[in-house]
This record gives structure tokens, sequence and C-alpha cells, in this order.
């Protein structure tokens, strides 16, 4: 027997932003290096620069941004840092430094600059119990304290997570098959579990946007796995990866064939799809690679799935053929309208999560969540699904965009709207908004600091606005 099924053949986006007002908003120095020391931009009077490849920051900013205090002997050209654990001892022109008496060699010499002490930013990191990150693409720096580093590090006692890339096999130590008490083991409790409409659980791990990653978990095994991390490798690929890697890697087909469940599926895949989200087979899993059309067609985030829940997910167009006394199972569980709007929240807090890893791997402030927004947003959504439409004007009410904010009772300095239909993943919408120039624009907006989202069936609305701060009450960061 031969079959049919219609999925969602193309994702439909569109844009639209409104500022009301202008006022000044913080901007990098262009081609400058920033730091950000648990979340928070460190001031520099003087800026870092690169000599023999290492960074070099202003000590001062640097240790009274971590509490210490800093004394400088400008006779004897000899700096002592102390913070009530630890004294450390500097002396310009020297490649070694003490502390606490014992010397410890630094990559380059402490450097004069301007009045300015500057000193090698990762021995300061790694010498007072900071991990260090350092993002090429927005030349910025993040300091994370080591004893809060992120979520997916190992936690003590735990089998050490294999180092990206070593099997090909694994995204940050956890494959496709694996126990959930292993994810547990090496992740340790996620910081969020989100429900899906095709019976997986999301395991969030955000602790770390940097790293984002997101565990597929059905009846206790892992049968799916996301990330747009910046460390992971998966089959010889990494982020960063032109597209050309995974043509010569993988061969790209319009017509991929798999084997499931005594049947045989065809998936069909678009000219567009191979070039922005191709579907490969890796041994018996399956993986989609997202490229950035905006940053030379580079590899930014992957998903495996095992390929029943890969199948069941859908998201594409396929037919496949089977016996007729033993079709496949293809079925979903049933989700009461409860578990529904549940699925629909961590979908709306998996955008928040994904536009917020955008923004600090180029060093934006991080949007905070806006329940008011996001109400809105659902609101939008469900009328979009319940009538049929797919627009920012609504054709029964009139109401655009920021109407439905002012009747919302929203006051707004500035405001923008994107919208998309027909991708089965929050992380598949969000993929197919950052390809597209006015979608991103939102997304990455300096200006705007609150977002607001709201999911129904394959219905996405993202609400991004700075409100009038003396008349908003706003959650910030958590949403429970």
């Amino acid at each position: 027997m031969f079959k049919l099924w219609r999925g969602f053949l193309s994702i439909t986006l569109c844009a639209i932003i409104l500022v009301l007002s202008l006022f000044p908003l913080p901007a990098a120095a262009a081609g400058g290096i920033r730091v950000f020391m648990d979340g928070q931009e460190i001031g520099f009077e003087v800026p870092p620069f690169v000599e023999a490849g290492r960074t070099l920051v202003p000590l001062r900013a640097i240790m009274e941004g971590l509490g210490a205090f800093v004394a400088w002997d400008g006779n004897g050209g000899r700096i002592k840092v102390t913070d009530g654990n630890l004294t450390l001892t500097l002396q310009k022109g020297s490649n070694l430094a003490l502390i606490d008496g014992r010397p410890v060699s630094l990559e380059v010499p402490l450097r004069i600059v301007q009045g300015r002490t500057f000193v090698p930013l990762r021995f300061l990191s790694e010498n007072l119990g900071y991990s260090v990150v350092w993002v090429g693409e927005s030349k910025t720096v993040y300091l994370y304290p080591a004893t809060a580093t992120p979520a997916v590090q190992p936690v003590t006692g735990a089998p050490a997570v294999p180092a990206a890339g070593t099997t090909g096999e694994n995204i940050y130590g956890i494959s496709l098959g694996d126990s959930a008490g292993r994810v547990r083991s090496l992740l340790g409790e996620p910081q969020r579990v989100d429900r899906s409409t095709y019976g997986i659980d999301w395991w969030i791990y955000n602790a770390d946007l940097l790293n984002y990653l997101q565990v597929g978990v059905r009846q206790g095994i892992v049968t799916a796995l996301y990330t747009c991390g910046l460390e992971w490798s998966f089959a010889g690929i990494s982020p960063g990866d032109p597209w050309s890697r995974l043509a010569q890697q993988f061969k790209l087909e319009n017509n991929l064939q798999l084997t499931y469940d005594g049947a045989i599926f065809t998936i069909r895949q678009t000219d567009r799809d191979l070039r922005e989200n191709p579907l490969v087979m890796v041994n018996d899993a399956a993986a989609i690679f997202y490229c950035d059309l905006h940053e030379g067609d580079k590899v930014v985030a992957v998903f495996l799935a095992q390929k029943e829940t890969l199948l069941k997910r859908g998201g594409f167009s396929y037919s496949y053929r089977y016996d007729p006394r033993r079709p496949p199972d293809l079925t979903v569980p049933f989700l009461s309208a409860a578990q529904r709007r549940e699925a629909a929240m961590g979908a709306a807090l998996q955008l928040l999560d994904l536009a917020n890893s955008m923004r600090l791997r180029r060093g934006l402030p991080l949007l905070a969540w806006h329940p008011q927004a996001a109400a809105v947003a659902r609101e939008h959504s469900q009328e979009m699904y319940t009538f049929g439409y797919f627009a920012h004007e609504s054709p029964l009410s009139g109401k655009n965009p920021f109407d439905r904010l002012r009747a919302a009772g929203i006051v707004f300095l500035s405001a923008g709207e994107n919208i998309a239909y027909g991708q089965p993943e929050a992380f598949c919408a969000h993929a197919g908004l950052m390809n597209s120039l006015g979608h991103r624009q939102n997304i990455l907006n300096e200006g705007f600091t609150h977002l607001g989202a709201g999911v129904v069936d394959v219905y996405y609305t993202q609400k991004f606005l700075t409100p009038h701060s003396s008349r908003q009450t706003v959650v910030l960061n958590q949403v429970n």
C-alpha cells in the first residue's frame, strides 16, 4: 500500500516593528572587545586589546568588579591585589606573578597603556576561580564563576563527559538511546522540563545560553537532542562549519529514504530545505543541521532524533509503502487541552531561550520575559489558528500589533512583532526567523528589553518591546 502525508511544506514569516520615541541605547565600540562577568558588561575607560594571541584587560576594572582591593606602587612598578582570600602581586614588565607567595607564569607580561595596567584575562580568571568563554564572531568574552559553570559540565563524581566530537556520535556527551539517569549524572537536573506534542519531554539546559541544550526523553530514554551551542560536534560537523562542508560530508537528497517499523518512507526536501536545514541519516539516526544564511551559510545548530521520533514529530511531507496487514505505528499520545497549553507554554519559553542565546553570543543585552505581552501574543496565535488566517492585522477586529498591546494596558517606548506558521518545534520556527532579515532584526534589536511569546499549534507570535518602566510590572529571567 502507498500513502502520502503532507506535512508543513513551508514556513511563513512576517515581521513588523514600531519605535514610538527615540532614546539613547548602549552600543559597543566598533570592533572593540566586550567583557561580561556574571552576565553584566564591564565598562573600561581604556578598552581591552589582543597581543600575541592573548586578550589583555585593565586590571583595576576586573578586580574591583570582583570586589578586590588594588594598590599600585608607582616607584617600584609593583601592583598588589587582595580580596580577603588571596594576595596577588604583579611586577611591571615581568612574566611572573606571585599568588599568596607562589610564583605563576604569565602568558605575556604586564603592560601599562594610557596609565592603565593591563594583564592577560585568562591568567586572572583561571587564578581567581572564573571560567572564560571567547566568542570570536562578536569579539566578546564571558566570565563565569567556576562553581557555576555551564550545566553541560559533569557533576562531582560523575563519569567525565567526552570531549565534543571525540566519538562523532554524541552531543555534549549524550547519545540517542542513553538513559535519563545517564543524562542526570552528566548534566545534572534540567532547568526546566517542557512537554512536546508528540510524546517526548524536552529537558531544557539553559544555565549556559552559549551551550544551550534540549534533551528529548521518552519513557526514560533519550530519543532526540537539539543544541545551538558553541562547543558541540557531530559526525565531523561543528558550529561555524560552512554549508559546503555538509555537502561534502553527506549526500544531500531531495528524496531521502529510510525504513521504520516495516515500512519504507520517502521524505521530500526542497532545494531551500537542503540549503537551510538539510536532513541526513547518520548510521540509524536522523540529523538536521541548521545553517545561518546571513552569516556565510554557517552551521549554527543541530537536531538529532531516532527515526520514530522524527516521523511522529513531522514537519515535512513524505510518502511510505507498507504491508497493509501491518501498518507502521505513527500514533502520538492524546493530549488534553491543559496538556496542549502546557506544551505551548514550553515552546514559548524556548523562543525566549533561543533569542537570548543568539543575543548573548553577540554581546547584546538579554531579554526579560514579559508575561502581559506573552498573553497578548498567545491570544493572537489563538485567533490566527481558530479563524485560519496569517497576518499581523486582525481581519476580525482590525487591530494591529501595537493596538493589541495598548488594549492590554501595556505602555511601551518601542515594540516589534514576529509571526511564523507551519513549524513543528520552537527551534524550527526560530531557525526560519533568524534566516529572514526582518525577523532577525527584531530578535537582535539592541533597543528591545523584553519578550513575550505565544504558541498555538503551529502558529507562533513573538512580541518584542521596551516597556515604559515606570508604568509596567514585569517578571525578569524566569517564568514558573
